[in-house]
């Protein structure tokens, strides 16, 4: 992380000159994770989840984390498939993500939009599956239920294990379609930070603005 805040991407041509910070976006990072979440939360509201999906994993002999882990993403790939497949074939559309308890042993907490799962059923599924028949399941009445549960299950960092990922959704999850312009700007690393781009723009008579934490402007002198 020693680039985190250091470089920036910058427009090259152009009258006005714009330059964003460059970020690690580790959750390592104390400054990137602090951003992801909130980023986290907000996709969590803007999906508009009605239940909130907990799957977990047996203890035992033998079995490590990564590998229970893999297992519960291998159990609710099924177990969607399965329920697509029952009554009207509504889709389910879901937020999974993984924590990792005090002991480094892993949860699944997966936020879903879709058709009823009766607790029994998924219990059955998952000791079928993955020898893990203790589920939970209960409902979010509002966006701010989900960011709520969200909250609380990353108090620090979604849980790693391995190389699966630490959060994923499915395609439609998002209920929010944000659309936004391609700019033909050209933009360049430079080694230099925001601050310090800002400056250097400010010796040459450009009027710098800082229009975020994260993103300035450069605009020329009159002519």
């Amino acid at each position: 992380m020693a680039y985190c805040g250091e470089c920036t991407l910058a427009t090259t041509e152009g009258r006005d000159k714009i330059a964003v910070t460059l970020r690690c976006r580790a959750w390592s990072c104390a400054e990137c994770a602090e951003q992801r979440k909130t980023q986290l939360i907000a996709l969590a509201m803007d999906g508009l989840p009605d239940k909130l999906v907990t799957l977990t994993s047996r203890r035992r002999p033998g079995l490590k984390p990564e590998l229970a882990a893999a297992a519960l993403v291998r159990a609710w790939r099924l177990i969607r498939r399965s329920l697509e497949r029952q009554g009207n074939r509504e889709r389910v559309h879901f937020l999974a993500i993984f924590e990792q308890t005090a002991l480094g042993w892993p949860h699944l907490h997966i936020l879903v939009r879709g058709p009823f799962i009766p607790q029994k059923w998924l219990s059955a599924q998952m000791d079928r599956l993955a020898d893990s028949p203790i589920v939970d399941v209960r409902s979010i009445k509002s966006r701010k239920g989900a960011a709520k549960y969200v909250s609380k299950y990353i108090a620090k960092a979604p849980g790693k294990f391995g190389t699966l990922k630490r959060y994923w959704h499915s395609q439609a999850f998002k209920l929010s379609v944000y659309v936004s312009k391609k700019g033909t700007a050209l933009w360049d690393r430079q080694k230099l930070s925001l601050t310090a781009w800002c400056e250097a723009w400010r010796e040459f008579g450009y009027t710098v603005t800082l229009e975020s934490n994260y993103r300035a402007r450069a605009q020329p002198p009159p002519i």
